[in-house]
């Protein structure tokens, strides 16, 4: 990782983790990369501050989680992930707090396909064999979501998108190329022609792109619900969305 010296102007930024209930939780290691990567940990408020930041594109996110940073823990909690553009070197602080959840009801993949139904009525079925890539401290495929609240929607990295549904997912980072396919359903119905995606929290793409990856995605069920057998392969935040076509 790199975590040298700063190229060109800089600002800071700040802002504050909370628990589901609203609590501060302290201890916590963020990071904010872009040209370089840096870390704070959260004080007992639940603030964090990264006194250099590069006019640039950050990805924001959460490296350790509450507790023992365990496999238990791996797979107990997503992430936080929202991505920032500095345009001007100023001291942001986040207008909302960033709130860490945790993944209710994860369940450990067999190594054969299956389809799961999680929060919200997200479906997802993955192939567990064609697994290539699982992050520490995990030690075995688990898989869980939980359906994000519109006001912990992320805020950055949408470009022209809306977005309609999100999910956060545990195990994060994890990596099944081609064996994963999703029905995301919808709160209301679109027209049949509408532009649909998926987009999914990729911190490399993030922070070199300022975006979110998109996976292509089509509409089905009358407009109803966003599916994509696209190969979706990083757990980390999928968000459901549309745009007005030009």
């Amino acid at each position: 990782m790199d975590t040298g010296g700063p190229q060109g102007p800089t600002g800071s930024v700040e802002g504050e983790l909370v628990d589901a209930l609203g609590e501060p939780l302290e201890g916590i290691r963020m990071t904010l990369c872009a040209i370089s990567c840096r870390t704070a940990t959260t004080e007992s408020d639940g603030r964090f501050f990264f006194p250099i930041a590069e006019v640039a594109n950050h990805v924001l996110e959460n490296a350790t989680s509450p507790g023992p940073d365990s496999t238990a823990g791996a797979h107990a909690y997503s992430r936080v992930f929202d991505i920032i553009t500095l345009v001007e070197p100023v001291a942001l602080v986040l207008e909302r707090p960033l709130v860490l959840r945790e993944v209710i009801g994860s369940t450990l993949l067999p190594q054969a396909p299956e389809t799961l139904i999680l929060d919200g009525g997200l479906e997802v079925t993955v192939d567990a064999s064609a697994l290539s890539h699982l992050p520490a401290p995990a030690e075995a495929p688990w898989l869980g979501g939980f359906q994000v609240d519109q006001a912990e929607w992320p805020t950055g990295g949408l470009g022209a998108w809306t977005i309609l549904a999100a999910w956060g997912m545990a195990v994060w980072d994890m990596e099944i190329p081609d064996g994963f396919s999703v029905r995301a359903p919808l709160p209301e119905a679109l027209e049949t022609t509408a532009d649909v995606a998926l987009l999914v929290a990729d911190y490399t793409y993030g922070f070199q792109h300022g975006v979110f990856f998109e996976e292509g995605a089509t509409l089905e069920e009358g407009g109803t619900v966003i599916s994509t057998a696209a190969g979706l392969d990083r757990s980390t935040l999928w968000l459901a969305v549309t745009k007005t076509s030009e």
